[in-house]
C-alpha cells in the first residue's frame, strides 16, 4: 500500500446519532481488514465523542458516490 489512500470512511457528526455515511476499500485490498480497521477507527472516534449509538445510512439501489475533493477516492467509487 505504500501511503497511498486504499480505503475511507464518512461518519456524520451532525445527525443524531451520528451516522456512517460511506464505507470502501479498494477491491486489490479487501480481505486485508482494513475495512474492520476504518468501522473500528469511526466507532472509537464517536465513542470519544461521547456518542454511544451509531446509525448506518441505507444506500440507495443506484447509488454512486464522487469525492471530487479527494480524487484518490475516485477509484473506490462504483462506476455504472
Amino acid at each position: 500500500m505504500s501511503g497511498r489512500v486504499v480505503g475511507f470512511v464518512l461518519l456524520n457528526p451532525h445527525a443524531a446519532p451520528w451516522r456512517l455515511e460511506s464505507l470502501s476499500v479498494l477491491p486489490e485490498c479487501m480481505g486485508l481488514g482494513l475495512g474492520k480497521a476504518l468501522l473500528a477507527h469511526a466507532l472509537d472516534i464517536a465513542r470519544a465523542a461521547g456518542q454511544t449509538d451509531i446509525a448506518i445510512a441505507p444506500i440507495p439501489t443506484r447509488w454512486v458516490f464522487t469525492c471530487p475533493a479527494a480524487p484518490a477516492c475516485w477509484p473506490m467509487s462504483p462506476r455504472r
